[in-house]
């Protein structure tokens, strides 16, 4: 069981490599007994990716604060509110969750 209440991205940089990237946190929580893998993929923009650790592991029963940065190429994207997603799937099967999210792009 994962939950992601931070769904909108207000912050952002251009890198080095002329891409723009915001970052944010995510709260992964595991409603399981056991240690549980999860992965972080988001979607919903041109050339959208996770440009930090996708993966990240939660103990039994807890839950994590993960940061995540996330990058698109300059100029893929008008000014403006996008709508995105992400995905939260727990390897080895078992729980998946999309969240939607906003990323804002800049003048």
């Amino acid at each position: 069981n994962s939950g992601i209440p931070n769904r909108a991205f207000y912050l952002v940089a251009t890198t080095l490599g002329g891409r723009l990237e915001t970052a944010s946190r995510l709260q992964v929580m595991n409603a399981t007994e056991e240690n549980q893998r999860y992965r972080t993929s988001a979607g919903g923009l041109p050339g959208l990716v996770v440009a930090s650790d996708e993966d990240v592991v939660v103990g039994p029963a807890e839950s994590r604060w993960v940061a995540v940065r996330l990058q698109v190429p300059y100029g893929s994207a008008s000014t403006g509110s996008h709508p995105i997603h992400f995905d939260i799937e727990a390897q080895g099967g078992g729980a998946q969750v999309r969240e939607k999210a906003v990323f804002l792009v800049p003048r």
